[in-house]
């Protein structure tokens, strides 16, 4: 399964019902950009604290119940891109 193309409902889903992890998804992602994005040039810089704050996540769900996983947001544990394409000084 390529989690890199999940939809972010999708990709909750399966980080909420344990189907993946967080570090799986983030590093699927990170795999490729990192195979495409030398074409592409389309990100500036890539966190270097990704992979530890997914093994943080990943740590947080394995310690929550199901009901208190369901609650969470749906962002938790999604990797994003932020676009900046606004210049500015300094």
């Amino acid at each position: 399964m390529q989690l890199n193309t999940l939809t972010i409902q999708q990709a909750a889903e399966g980080l909420c019902t344990q189907k993946f992890s967080v570090m799986g998804l983030v590093s699927d992602c990170l795999r490729a950009i990192r195979e495409r994005d030398p074409h592409l040039k389309s990100f500036l810089a890539l966190s270097q604290d990704a992979e530890r704050e997914a093994q943080e996540r990943d740590a947080a769900l394995e310690q929550m119940s199901d009901v208190e996983r369901a609650r969470l947001p749906i962002l938790f544990g999604i990797p994003v891109a932020v676009k900046d394409n606004i210049m500015i000084d300094g």
